[in-house]
């Protein structure tokens, strides 16, 4: 039985592994994304995809713990029979924090590139409102003196 249940966390774990791959590929295109000014509609779409992983991510690991915990005080009592099991695990876990530690690095930079391109569009934004502004004021300005106040005219002929 506890054969079986080894057999399971293996396979989770390898799943795992599999999903941080495809959220560090989704995490290397929104970088490209960020880089290439590409429209927020795709880093949104981009963006829901990771979402979609990681739910996905969330759900294994706690069928993960879940198993674990069932199986735990059976398995540290034989883990003399389960030394190679025990070692794939192991192995598997460490490729698991690696994955993990290189998607929080692009992670990081993909914010600081978010947070910038934030900030190109709100002062693009900010300058089309100022150039709109100056053009609506240049323009109720020349309609005014067009029609002059009869207050400044000689009226004494």
């Amino acid at each position: 039985m506890l054969d079986n249940y080894m057999q399971i966390l293996r396979e989770s774990l390898s799943q795992k592994l599999e999903i941080l791959k495809a959220i560090e590929a989704k995490s290397k295109e929104q970088a490209e994304l960020i880089s290439s000014d590409a429209d927020f509609d795709v880093l949104d779409r981009n963006m829901t995809d990771k979402d979609r992983l990681i739910t996905a991510l969330i759900k294994l690991d706690n069928g993960f713990e879940t198993l674990y915990e069932n199986v735990r005080k059976e398995l540290n009592e034989k883990k003399d029979e389960y030394t190679e099991e025990i070692r794939e695990i192991q192995e598997l876990i460490a490729a698991i924090t690696d994955k993990s530690a290189s998607i929080q690095a692009i992670e990081v930079r993909n914010k600081m590139g978010i947070e910038n391109k934030i900030l190109r569009e709100k002062k693009e934004i900010s300058n089309r409102k100022n150039a709109s502004t100056v053009a609506f004021d240049y323009y109720k300005t020349s309609n005014g003196l067009q029609a002059v106040s009869a207050q400044f005219m000689d009226t004494k002929k």
